[in-house]
């Protein structure tokens, strides 16, 4: 049987779709901890390209030794993005009127969902935001894997019902933080 040699492909440009946003974000906020982002998107294409050459002993030592890589740099990351995303919802709560009337393309930016959250609270903002996002998610999966021809509805589900519940939680949290902050500065 023939390796996918068109998800093979996908996958090795979105690789470097990765290296060079970390690239950039690197660039951005002079934090060297994003280069671990194109470390990954190397070490994937390295990956891809042993599959295309039928070296999948040495694919699967890479991947385990990539995986084990991301396992240990996680801790560090997540502290940097949620430092991060702090001094931009911070910056965002400070810009906006929260009494303003909601806009559409407000939610294109973190004003609108302040907004909603100020009025609606965290926690259906969080709904809302969760829901277009299960959405959104599994409609680029059902394409994806309908275009390489590897159709599998339970993959479709399984992934969009752990990407939602994490994506849940994260924002929550994010959001009733950053709507608890401003109270206690004042």
């Amino acid at each position: 049987m023939d390796p996918p040699y068109g998800a093979i492909v996908f996958l090795a440009v979105l690789s470097i779709l990765v290296a060079v946003l970390s690239v950039r974000q690197t660039r951005q906020t002079g934090n060297k901890i994003h280069y671990v982002g194109v470390i990954v998107g190397c070490l994937m294409l390295s990956i891809f390209a042993l599959a295309l050459l039928g070296q999948a002993l040495l694919a699967f030592i890479l991947l385990v030794v990539g995986g084990l890589l991301c396992i240990a740099m996680l801790p560090r990351v997540m502290a940097v993005q949620k430092r991060e995303m702090d001094k931009q919802l911070t910056k965002a709560i400070k810009e906006i009127d929260l009494s303003e009337p909601l806009r559409l393309k407000d939610f294109l930016r973190w004003k609108g969902w302040l907004k909603l959250a100020h009025r609606w609270g965290a926690l259906k903002t969080a709904g809302i935001y969760s829901i277009l996002g299960a959405i959104i998610l599994a409609g680029i999966t059902y394409t994806a894997l309908r275009a390489f021809n590897m159709m599998n509805v339970w993959l479709v589900a399984g992934y969009t019902a752990t990407a939602t519940i994490v994506i849940f939680i994260l924002f929550y949290r994010q959001i009733s933080k950053t709507l608890e902050k401003p109270d206690k500065s004042v």
